[in-house]
């Protein structure tokens, strides 16, 4: 799986206005980060990672990662995941998809 690579306009929203990227989901490593990510970028929906440690310069986090999308789509990114995750197996208990933040 490749890495995603920003966007001008998501490296723009980072670094000029971090408060438009909202919170949607916490995955339990990066690999499974990209795969929701993935997901999301099937449904037109922008997102970014944000790992929780130093180590993922490094390569693959191995630690959770957070996935956040522009704030006027967070619902929608919540609700294309759990439907797609629905129909696999799903996240595992320690995998966070909260209903509202």
């Amino acid at each position: 799986m490749t890495r995603h690579q920003p966007s001008d306009s998501e490296q723009a929203g980072r670094q000029g206005d971090a408060a438009r990227w909202s919170y949607v989901a916490t995955a339990p490593d990066q690999m499974v980060a990209e795969m929701w990510q993935q997901i999301l970028s099937e449904e037109s929906i922008p997102s970014m990672l944000a790992p929780q440690d130093a180590v993922s310069f490094m390569g693959i986090a191995p630690t959770p990662v957070r996935l956040l999308v522009p704030r006027e789509m967070q619902a929608r990114a919540r609700k294309a995941l759990a439907r797609n995750l629905e129909d696999s197996s799903g996240p595992s208990e320690t995998d966070e998809l909260p209903e509202g933040r």
